[in-house]
């Protein structure tokens, strides 16, 4: 939890650094579009935002069918019966006829699972380049976040690089 906790006030930091304001870290889908204005992609917000609504809803399916499990075997359990023979025949009622249902709805789980994962690292790589970053310091961001979101916020030599900045060929911005 102190991970998390580390973590997110380095992400404040750093968004505090780059002139936004960090308590929008604290709005679900405001946090999101401050984090694509941080990164300098505004636009990635409305194509990241339906994939994650989409991705919700995806979990909120699962998330529905494992507590009606675990329900069900609480009650069977709660009343003495054999609870594994119970829960196989509640998921094969649960699932006859709606097979072909929730094959669709894995397909479409893992379609928007990696989109998101695949706009994540659009996201982080902006990020790191609008600080003057390379693009795998921005996968850092991604998968070891506290460690590279800390070095965002804590090392002042690390700066928010503005908009009048040129461009190198290679997309890094230049002072020259």
């Amino acid at each position: 939890m102190l991970i998390s906790i580390f973590t997110f006030v380095s992400e404040c930091l750093t968004v505090k650094k780059s002139g936004n304001p960090w308590w929008g870290l604290l709005i679900p889908f405001y946090s999101t579009y401050v984090l694509c204005k941080m990164g300098k992609k505004p636009k990635l917000f409305w194509v990241y935002l339906p994939i994650e609504i989409l991705l919700g809803a995806v979990y909120s399916v699962f998330s529905f069918i494992y507590v009606q499990t675990l329900s069900f075997a609480f009650y069977s359990a709660a009343v003495g019966q054999n609870i594994s023979d119970d829960i196989a025949d509640y998921l094969t009622e649960l699932l006859d006829g709606n097979m072909l249902a929730l094959l669709a709805v894995l397909a479409v789980a893992l379609v928007v699972s990696i989109a998101s994962l695949i706009i994540s690292v659009i996201l982080c790589i902006s990020i790191a380049k609008a600080f003057g970053r390379s693009g795998w310091f921005g996968v850092g961001l991604l998968f070891v976040p506290v460690v590279f979101w800390a070095i965002l916020a804590f090392d002042s030599t690390i700066e928010y690089v503005r908009d009048d900045l040129p461009v190198d060929e290679d997309g890094y911005y230049t002072t020259e």
